[in-house]
């Protein structure tokens, strides 16, 4: 059976992709999970049926990571890196790397390795997650049936009722609190608003702008239109709670 494993798998959206795999793969894989603490790791491989052994592993050491991910298959990384050790080892190691980071910083860091990536013929994807990610491969879809594109608009709908995890909810706060360029000006993010249609939803509903690092590598590879990312929550008073506490940051 295949060896998979999940680096960052005790946070929220780690147990998310644990179970996912299970399900999809319909138990017939060797899931290996991931901490830097040894007692919080065991606990939640333990609370898997089968199949599921915890490794411990620390996103900061080399040379423990090397050590680690030997003889993996597939790695999953639901965890916020500095510095891509597990794309390095991965590399190295001819092994397939996914992970979810949305930030463009952290991103030029594996491109700096793609190099070594294609001269082993492995793969490593970044920024995997809906947003961005799929929300990419959407837009390469979506323009793909027009000659003449003059600007894209992309948003996400957000839920409060979502699970999302300390680190993920930072990332977003991040992200919206970064300044926008729009037609030559620069505005604070989650201020400029418009109005979008959402499946499912009966009326138009209110998205801000932000910025977003994935507008950076679809300029890159896809088009040369005006691309803006748009966001909200399906909550009027959260959308302004929000608002409020990105204006006192």
């Amino acid at each position: 059976m295949k060896k998979m494993m999940v680096v960052g798998a005790s946070g929220v959206l780690g147990k998310l992709v644990c179970t996912e795999l299970l399900r999809i793969f319909e138990n017939q894989i060797n899931l290996i999970v991931t901490d830097y603490k040894a007692e919080r790791g065991n606990e939640l491989a333990n609370s898997f049926d089968r199949n599921v052994n915890f490794q411990f592993l620390n996103i900061h050491d080399e040379e423990n990571i090397k050590q680690v991910i030997k003889n993996v298959d597939i790695v999953v990384v639901v965890v916020k890196q500095r510095i891509p050790y597990i794309q390095k080892a991965c590399i190295q190691n001819k092994i397939l790397c996914i992970d979810v980071t949305p930030f463009y910083d952290f991103v030029e860091k594996v491109i700096v390795l793609n190099q070594s990536a294609e001269k082993n013929e492995v793969g490593s994807v970044i920024m995997s997650g809906f947003f961005p990610g799929l929300s990419g491969l959407m837009i390469k879809k979506a323009i793909s049936d027009f000659q003449e594109v003059k600007e894209i608009n992309v948003a996400l709908l957000q839920n409060t009722n979502a699970k999302a995890g300390v680190s993920g909810i930072l990332d977003m706060l991040n992200i919206i609190a970064q300044p926008v360029k729009l037609q030559n000006k620069v505005l604070s993010g989650f201020t400029k608003k418009r109005k979008m249609y959402f499946l499912n939803h009966p009326k138009d509903e209110n998205v801000r702008l932000i910025d977003h690092s994935e507008k950076i590598l679809l300029k890159e590879k896809l088009t040369t239109a005006p691309i803006s990312y748009w966001t909200s929550w399906n909550s009027n008073g959260f959308n302004k709670l929000v608002s409020l506490l990105r204006k006192m940051d």
